[in-house]
C-alpha cells in the first residue's frame, strides 16, 4: 500500500461526527438607535477583570452557543449584556480575536436597538454611553473605532422611536443594578 504524501488526505483527520474538534466562535454588535433624527451607538467599557481587553470600550457580543445561528446569538448576547432587544440589521464585518497562538473567529452585526433602558451586566461592563457618529476617541479595542466609522448607516427617518424610549440616551451611566434573574453565563 502506498503511503500518502503529507499534502494528501490520509483518512485520519477528525471529522464533525468525532466530536473532537471544537472551536469558539463569536458575534459582536454595533447597536444603534435614532435620537433627535440622528443615529446613536451604544458603547460600553469592559470591566478591568475581563480576560480579553480589560478596561477597553466595545459594543457587546460574545460566544455563539451550540445550536444557535448567528442572528439568534447576537440577539441573546446583547440582551444578556445590556438588557436590550435588538433586531440584527446587517453583517458589518468578519473579524478575528488573536489568543495564545490561535484566533477566535467572529461576525460583527449592525443591530437596531428597541425601546428600553440599558441595564448593564456588571460582570462584563462598568459603564456605557450612547455616542454619535463618527464615534469619539475612547480607549476602544484595537481597530474597532475605524470599523465603526466605516459603517453605512440606514436612513434614520425609518427608525424613529418615541421620546419615552430614549430617556437614558444623553448622559453616560454607571452600571445599574440588574433585575433578578438577569444573569449572563458567558463571559
Amino acid at each position: 500500500m502506498r503511503k500518502p504524501a503529507k499534502s494528501e488526505h490520509n483518512g485520519l483527520a477528525p471529522i464533525r461526527e468525532d466530536g473532537r474538534v471544537l472551536i469558539e466562535v463569536h458575534v459582536a454588535g454595533a447597536c444603534i438607535r435614532v435620537v433627535n433624527g440622528r443615529w446613536k451607538l451604544l458603547a460600553a467599557k469592559r470591566t478591568d477583570q475581563r480576560s480579553l481587553y480589560p478596561g477597553k470600550w466595545e459594543c457587546g457580543g460574545g460566544q455563539v452557543r451550540r445550536g444557535e445561528d448567528f442572528a439568534s446569538a447576537i440577539k441573546r448576547q446583547i440582551f444578556e449584556e445590556f438588557g436590550l432587544n435588538v433586531a440584527p440589521y446587517q453583517i458589518v464585518e468578519e473579524y478575528s480575536i488573536p489568543i495564545q497562538g490561535s484566533v477566535i473567529p467572529g461576525l460583527r452585526w449592525l443591530c437596531i436597538a428597541s425601546a428600553g433602558r440599558v441595564r448593564l451586566n456588571p460582570r462584563e461592563f462598568s459603564r456605557y454611553q450612547w455616542v454619535d457618529f463618527p464615534v469619539p476617541k475612547l480607549d476602544w479595542i484595537g481597530g474597532l473605532m475605524e470599523t465603526l466609522n466605516r459603517i453605512s448607516l440606514p436612513r434614520a427617518e425609518a427608525f424613529i422611536l418615541p421620546a419615552d424610549a430614549i430617556s437614558d440616551i444623553e448622559t453616560p451611566k454607571a452600571a445599574a443594578p440588574m433585575r433578578p434573574g438577569f444573569v449572563s453565563k458567558i463571559s
